[in-house]
């Protein structure tokens, strides 16, 4: 049979065995058959939802909308359609049903109107439907049309549309509609002028036009988004070719006449920046052409300055004008009537004293009006004065907040922004160019530099000589800085030698002796020099004369308009260990310990002892006292076990030995480590220098073996506290098992220093187990992890090692555990246990029953051969090393036989245990299938676990049958895990039962089928002859109290009394058939003796005797029971 699941029901006790079997009877014989009380059964945890007998899946059917079912169309299976709302196609993509991919028009100008073809291409794809293309061209007169396409086309019906034309396509693809028609043209007082309304493009598309036109020399105007080219033609004819990047044309052409074109207007905007000593002026000139085309410009230079570059959009080319000095010819790409845009920079050497500068130029010949604007940039080193009175044809301008009111064109320009390119210069001075030819005189006068300076010092102290470098932040607050005095590089300890200049711009020791330094200085010249904040370190050094004593110490000082609070940061070389105070007339806070230095801080500070004099605001001066000290090593080590590894000849140790060194006044280049002779034995010769591997914070170091030790180099001197790292396994011959194993662990010693203590730690890893009984060795018994020290460090940690099974760390869970046991007739029980195992170590740790036997284990249907002992308290454990699937479940199957304690004849008692796999397993759900011995039935079930059968009819007998829901559920697993459906041999009939959660232990009882009828059967036929041999037992008392007695055993033994109920009902049966049988005999007796001829004589009283009354015989009492009359009002 086959098994499931349901809510547990409580058992509080058991009633004894033959009260129980006396109730069954009874309830048999009063009640008849009952139908058992199951509880529902609850749905599995594993069981997907919706898998029960009362669940129904509905496949989802493709179903046409009502849209769709109304209007007959339906989605294209080869390319999605947009929709027509919005244009979004299906995966989300904004694509038009259709777009114009061309618009030309090719046409000739005859008397007063334009003859043209006019071609639209158009793009559908959605070709489905029918699409209004608004074509636009209200000016179009259409004298015929001609269509090539994929599908159809037809204009758009005959209503009144103000714009313009409209006309129809359908079919996917492409379009082409071929227009003849004549467009009419204007006549302005600019000349004739053909405008056309044009369907909009996508975008960067343009339309293109060619118009033929009478004439040779024409004046071709149009808008700011159309391109225009001239070509001339035979018979006086000239092609124009527009390319229109708008909606609409607007030609506009005349004859050119024969005197020469003019200039209008010519607008001149200068600007004027200085530059360490270069004046460039910017220029943007824009030019208007006036009765005609210009194809060239000449243009005035301003006098003095050197032309650099000319750029614009028609700039083709320029030269000298060798006639004219100062006058510069420009060549245009082309002739055009329209503005000409030119932009001009020129430079000029100017002095840093004070100096005069004329500015002028930019005069277009034959311009009729001439105007523009000068705008004086700040330059932050000179001040501009206006020599009004030397200027002409200009008038001063209102600057307000370093800008002119609006907008002036210009601004924008790369030259004229910051150096930090974050906004444009502010304006100082502007003035208005009145006419041409002006003249504008100014004055540069030169701004005396002012500055703050804020200044960190960092002093290195060495036995002989002291460093000193100077980060100087300094701040321009007015002028230019092109240079800067240090003071104070000569004091009383000897003089300041500077060794390096650098800054954030180029800086360097002054060479100019005309300078005239102040006494105990220097100049510094800045080359490039600027208005701007920059940065200026300075590195210098000085000689100590008497180091023994105290000195004093002077820090250089830079001249400023202001100097901030500085900052002094001191250290010292390994062994000096500096004492400073500040000297009278310095004013600064005491020296403190400095808990973080700057980012700018030199690299030599970065690992050392540092101190922080701050706040100095006045004297700059301290007193310096050195104190010399010898060189100080300790050390201690630190022997880590880690965990023991396999290795080809068994398992080796996994050590590390930490090796802690605390430096005083020097610094460790090497290190020498002796090797032990025990460790020396265990590698080749000529292989010692790798057979031990020293780091230093986790980077390997440089080794040399050489006279039985390693010499370890230091990428770096080391001072104070550092930790090095011996690593190297221990092997030890043999794998290590649950037996305790006495081992040494050598101390590898250093010669820079004796250890004052040793401690040996263990973490606590896998399997492996370390203790220490030496009494040299005390535990740390409050420590997190296994710690032994001493203070009395030999030359080997003696150890006892093992494995401890239960450190293993089990990550084990599953969904389901499906087990299957078969009970034979002579006791022993075959159980196959089955996991499906999502989460897998790399070692699993099993407890088997204690009575298991035949322990097969296989791992993905592959058997595997476990390490079996048994711990001290009798228990059977198994390690398992495992090999996982990569991205997959493993599955785990353990086969064994469990002996039970007495053959099950005619009752057999049942104790069946799972392995266990610690607390840490986390199982969902346990399913048993129990298969009995064959002609043994389920008496009492076991407890905690529902039972996954209900009892059914099967024509005249009541048996039990597994749950459909379990019956599916079983289904699936055994499908799902690839279980063969008989695994095991099924002798007899099969149980299912099922938790959540844990079920290591199932307990049950059977019972022999002849039993179950000898006893069911027995005691009702038994109760059956009670009843009837004794009179007193047969009243409503006694019915009742048997009905209250088995109504409670089939309260808390249910199952049982559901299994003796139909031996119950046969022993009725027989009872029945037995008093039938008795009764019948009865009568025919009494129908014996009234037939006879013995006198009877009538007893006195109301006895019930019959007594015969004939004469002269002697009376004979008949034993004929007969019941007593009574009236009906139950009175006798």
């Amino acid at each position: 049979m086959q098994p499931h699941v349901s809510i547990c029901r409580p058992v509080s006790g058991r009633l004894p065995a033959l009260g129980l079997l006396a109730a069954v009877g009874l309830w048999s014989l009063l009640v008849g058959p009952a139908v058992p009380v199951v509880a529902s059964d609850g749905e599995p945890v594993s069981a997907p939802a919706g898998d029960g007998t009362n669940s129904a899946r509905r496949p989802v059917t493709g179903a046409t909308s009502e849209a769709e079912s109304a209007t007959g169309t339906r989605p294209v299976d080869r390319v999605p359609r947009p929709a027509r709302t919005n244009g979004a196609a299906d995966d989300g993509v904004d694509v038009p049903p259709f777009y114009l991919s061309r618009v030309s028009l090719d046409g000739a100008v005859v008397e007063n109107h334009v003859e043209c073809r006019v071609i639209v291409e158009v793009q559908v794809i959605d070709g489905g439907v029918w699409h209004d293309v608004n074509l636009r061209m209200n000016q179009l007169h259409i004298l015929s049309a001609s269509y090539q396409g994929p599908g159809e086309h037809a204009p758009s019906r005959n209503e009144p549309r103000n714009d313009g034309l409209s006309w129809r396509f359908r079919g996917q693809g492409g379009h082409r509609l071929e227009l003849t028609a004549w467009v009419p043209l204007k006549k302005s007082p600019a000349g004739e002028q053909l405008q056309l309304t044009l369907p909009p493009l996508p975008q960067l598309f343009e339309a293109d036009c060619r118009i033929d036109v009478p004439g040779s020399r024409l004046i071709v105007k149009s808008l700011k988004n159309t391109t225009i080219r001239q070509h001339p033609l035979a018979e006086e004819r000239t092609r124009i070719e527009a390319r229109v990047a708008d909606s609409r044309l607007d030609l506009t052409w005349q004859p050119q006449g024969e005197t020469e074109p003019k200039l209008a207007t010519a607008q001149s905007d200068l600007f004027v920046m200085r530059t360490n000593g270069t004046v460039r002026l910017l220029a943007d000139l824009t030019v208007q052409p006036e009765g005609g085309q210009v194809s060239d410009l000449r243009v005035r230079m301003p006098e003095g300055f050197e032309l650099k570059s000319v750029d614009g959009a028609l700039y083709a080319d320029h030269r000298l004008d060798p006639d004219a000095k100062g006058w510069v010819e420009v060549e245009l790409t082309q002739a055009t009537a329209e503005t000409i845009q030119l932009s001009w920079t020129l430079e000029k050497e100017i002095g840093p004293a004070r100096e005069s500068m004329a500015l002028s130029g930019f005069e277009v010949a034959g311009a009729q009006r001439q105007a523009g604007g000068i705008r004086i940039l700040d330059s932050g080193s000179h001040r501009i004065v206006w020599r009004e009175a030397d200027s002409e044809f200009v008038a001063r301008m209102n600057v307000v907040d370093g800008r002119l009111p609006g907008s002036p064109r210009g601004l924008s320009r790369p030259e004229l922004m910051t150096p930090a390119g974050r906004s444009s210069r502010s304006v100082v001075n502007a003035f208005e160019i009145l006419k041409q030819p002006f003249r504008l005189v100014l004055d540069w006068e030169p701004i005396q530099p002012s500055f703050t300076t804020a200044s960190s010092y960092y002093l290195f102290l060495y036995s002989d000589r002291a460093e000193l470098e100077i980060q100087v932040q300094i701040q321009v607050d007015a002028g230019v800085v092109d240079q800067f005095e240090l003071l104070g590089t000569e004091g009383a300890a000897g003089d300041w030698l500077v060794e390096d200049v650098r800054g954030s711009i180029p800086c360097r020791l002054s060479t100019d002796t005309s300078t005239g330094n102040a006494p105990g200085g220097i100049t510094i010249d800045v080359l490039e020099p600027t208005s701007r904040a920059f940065d200026v370190r300075l590195r210098m050094t000085q000689l100590l004369t008497d180091p023994s004593s105290e000195f004093l110490t002077e820090l250089p000082l830079v001249q400023a308009d202001h100097v901030a609070p500085s900052r002094l940061y001191v250290t010292a070389d390994d062994n000096v260990e500096p004492h400073l105070a500040p000297a009278e007339g310095t004013v600064a806070e005491p020296p403190q310990p400095a808990r973080r230095l700057p980012e700018g801080a030199p690299e030599s500070f970065r690992d050392r002892s540092v101190k922080l004099v701050d706040a100095i605001t006045a004297g700059f001066a301290f007193t310096t006292q050195l104190t010399h000290h010898p060189l100080t090593v300790s050390s201690t080590a630190v022997v880590e076990i880690r965990d023991a590894v396999p290795q080809p000849l068994g398992d080796a140790l996994q050590i590390v030995q930490s090796t802690i060194f605390n430096v005083s006044y020097g610094r460790l280049t090497t290190l020498r480590f002796p090797m032990p002779a025990d460790l020396r034995e265990l590698i080749p010769v000529g292989a010692e220098q790798f057979g031990i591997e020293f780091q230093l914070e986790g980077a390997p170091l440089t080794t040399e073996f050489e006279d039985g030790q390693f010499t370890v180099t230091l990428p770096s001197g080391r001072s104070g506290r550092f930790a090095v790292d011996l690593l190297y396994d221990l092997p030890l011959g043999s794998n290590i098992s649950h037996e305790a194993r006495a081992l040494n662990v050598p101390v590898i010693k250093t010669r820079e220093a004796s250890y004052e203590s040793v401690r040996c730690e263990f973490g606590g890893r896998g399997t492996l187990e370390v203790r220490i009984d030496s009494p040299e060795w005390e535990p740390v018994r409050t420590a997190r992890k296994t710690l032994w020290h001493t203070a009395e460090p030999g030359d080997s940690i003696p150890i006892v090692v093992s494995r401890a099974i239960d450190r293993i760390p089990q990550r084990f869970a599953t969904e389901v555990v499906f087990v299957q046991a078969d009970c034979d007739d002579d006791g022993d029980v075959r159980l196959i246990a089955d996991y499906l195992v999502s989460d897998t170590p790399e070692q699993l740790l099993v407890n088997l029953p204690a009575a298991a036997a035949a322990v097969v284990f296989r791992w993905n249907d592959i058997v595997v051969e476990p390490e079996q002992w048994t711990t001290d308290a009798g228990t059977s454990q198994v390690l398992l090393e495992l090999e996982s699937r990569a991205g997959d479940s493993n599955r785990l199957e353990v086969e064994y036989t469990l002996a039970q304690a007495s053959r099950p004849l005619l009752a057999g008692r049942y104790d069946l245990r799972l392995p266990d796999f610690g607390q840490n397993a986390q199982v969902g759900r346990t399913i048993w299938e129990v298969s009995l011995p064959m002609q043994h039935l389920l008496f009492l079930p076991p407890d905690g676990l529902t039972p996954q059968f209900t009892w059914q009819w099967e024509g005249m007998l009541f048996r039990r049958y597994p749950t459909e829901t379990y019956h599916n559920f079983r289904q699936r697993l055994i499908a799902a895990r690839g279980i063969p459906d008989a695994r095991l041999a099924e002798r007899g009939s099969t149980y299912a039962f099922s938790t959540y959660g844990d079920a290591l232990e199932l307990r049950l009882s059977s019972m022999n089928r002849s039993l179950t009828v000898l006893l069911g059967a027995g005691i009702t036929m038994l109760l059956g002859f009670v009843f009837l041999r004794f009179e007193r037992t047969r009243n409503i008392v006694t019915v009742l109290a048997l009905a209250l007695v088995f109504s409670l055993a089939n309260l808390w033994f249910p199952e049982p009394m559901t299994v003796l109920m139909q031996p119950a009902a046969l022993g009725l049966v027989l009872a029945l058939a037995a008093a039938a049988i008795d009764n019948r005999l009865r009568m025919t007796r009494e129908r014996v003796l009234d037939a006879s001829s013995y006198p009877y004589e009538r007893p006195s009283g109301n006895s019930s005797v019959i007594v015969s009354e004939q004469p002269g015989s002697t009376a004979v009492r008949s034993t004929v029971l007969r019941p007593r009359a009574t009236s009906d009002s139950g009175l006798s």
